[in-house]
């Protein structure tokens, strides 16, 4: 879709926000093939399709595609996670206290949402160029309507975190906000995103510092009644999480070269060049997980040992196999590998568990 189509004035293939009746060139022939059209609605008149335009349904998968559920998924895996290390045993496990990590997780889904939304505002010009698909950048929904999620996502967490009663949490949110306002924002001192150390302790302090240590101590202080201490299996966790979320605030540029180039955003790959910082990434996670295996073996329990030391090594094997697979040259490759490490950064949060 060209990148100054109003949207306003859209139908199939050209979205807007008046759906009116199809119009007579969006009418196909059926054929004998499957009638499918992907996300539209088809409506039968004899031997007729009438191709209605990218409406509701269009305009859901918009926000869903606005929210990044691949965050809301990390952050889900994450919070659960963490959750399960506060425990002394599984026997806690109780509706109550699958009840509490659920409202732990709602008030931080309503910031993730706040995050991820404040930087595709900020970055439409960019994501035309780097990432077109995304709703704001294809038109998909409009700017106001992203502004409007944005600022009631933000109330709807804060309000949250204050009616939960519990400061850890509460400083997990306003951690969030402010780590995803200094990232995105266009004001002085801010816009961290251009400066690759700042845009990578934004996503480090995140995701491995805040993620693990203020939802231990919510689900442990406040919520189990317990006094504090830190376990072997959070502090696992807050340094495997160290280098893991480095990777993912190092490689999420490797395919935005081109944009970040035009609009003066130096990160590591513009600086450095994208094969030279992909190695640098998977370098980085095979020692992490080396690190892991270590810390397996010293475990008290054989069960613990089998699960994290094979489950490591099947990890490692895997990034490996496909790291030498990939062609870097191509965007749609380090994209789709992108993703893989989101896959990998999953997959670590049903290991952590194990680490006692």
């Amino acid at each position: 879709m060209p990148a100054n189509t109003s949207a306003d004035d859209m139908s199939i293939g050209r979205l807007g926000r008046d759906y009116g009746e199809p119009q007579p060139q969006h009418r196909q022939r059926i054929s004998n093939k499957p009638r499918h059209v992907l996300r539209t609605h088809l409506e039968k008149d004899d031997d007729i399709v009438h191709v209605k335009s990218l409406s509701e349904s269009s305009l859901l998968y918009g926000l869903y595609q606005f929210s990044r559920p691949y965050t809301i998924l990390g952050t889900i895996l994450g919070i659960t996670s963490v959750s399960t290390l506060a425990l002394n045993s599984w026997t806690q496990v109780s509706p109550f206290f699958l009840l509490e990590v659920f409202k732990a997780i709602v008030p931080t889904l309503f910031m993730n949402i706040f995050v991820v939304g404040l930087n595709q505002i900020y970055d439409v010009e960019i994501d035309k160029v780097n990432k077109p698909y995304l709703p704001l950048a294809s038109g998909v929904i409009s700017m106001k309507l992203g502004v409007g999620v944005v600022v009631i996502s933000l109330i709807m967490s804060l309000a949250l975190g204050m009616i939960s009663g519990s400061p850890a949490l509460m400083v997990a949110l306003l951690c969030f906000f402010l780590l995803g306002s200094v990232y995105s924002l266009e004001l002085p001192f801010m816009r961290w995103k251009r400066d690759p150390f700042l845009a990578a302790a934004t996503i480090v302090i995140a995701r491995a510092l805040v993620v693990q240590f203020a939802y231990f101590i919510h689900i442990q202080m406040y919520v189990l009644g317990e006094p504090l201490v830190f376990s072997r299996g959070v502090i696992f966790a807050a340094c495997f999480m160290f280098l893991f979320a480095s990777v993912i605030s190092l490689f999420k540029d490797i395919p935005d070269v081109e944009g970040d180039e035009m609009h003066g955003c130096k990160s590591f790959s513009v600086m450095l060049g994208q094969e030279r910082v992909f190695w640098m990434c998977i370098n980085i996670l095979m020692a992490a997980y080396g690190g892991a295996m270590a810390t397996g073996v010293s475990s008290s329990y054989l069960s613990n040992i089998i699960v994290t030391v094979l489950g490591h090594f099947s990890l490692a094997s895997l990034l490996l196999y496909r790291a030498l697979q990939i062609n870097i040259s191509t965007a749609g490759s380090l994209h789709g590998f992108y993703m893989f490490i989101w896959k990998l950064f999953y997959a670590e949060y049903f290991l952590i568990p194990f680490m006692h």
